[in-house]
This record gives structure tokens, C-alpha cells and sequence, in this order.
């Protein structure tokens, strides 16, 4: 089944790649809002959103 993750802090960042230095900021998104998980990497994870793909921290998301 596909894995999902609950954004858990009120405005978090929607990166280009998984990691912070090397990533810019493509988008946000908001707490309670659920996505699928397309890929994961090294405690970040790939989602698609209505605006925007991209790369969220899973220290501020949780599986759902």
C-alpha cells in the first residue's frame, strides 16, 4: 500500500532534493495536510502537491 505521512508543524518547506544546504525552496505546506509518499531518502520524503513537487523533512511529518 502506498505510505502516507500527516505534516506535523504548522508551515513546512517543500525542497528541491532531499537535504537543506543543497535544496532551495519550492513550495509549502501545512499542518494536517496528508500526502503520498512517492519516494523516501534518508529521512526525507518525496510528495506531490497541488502546486508543487518536492521534498519535505520527516522530522516534521509523520506516517499516517
Amino acid at each position: 500500500t502506498q505510505m502516507k505521512v500527516e505534516v506535523t508543524t504548522d508551515s513546512l518547506r517543500v525542497r528541491t532534493g532531499p537535504g537543506v544546504d543543497d535544496f532551495k525552496q519550492v513550495g509549502s505546506v501545512t499542518k494536517g495536510e496528508v500526502f503520498d509518499v512517492i519516494q523516501a531518502y534518508d529521512g526525507w520524503y518525496f510528495i506531490e502537491t497541488d502546486g508543487v513537487d518536492g521534498w519535505i523533512s520527516g522530522e516534521y511529518a509523520k506516517e499516517v
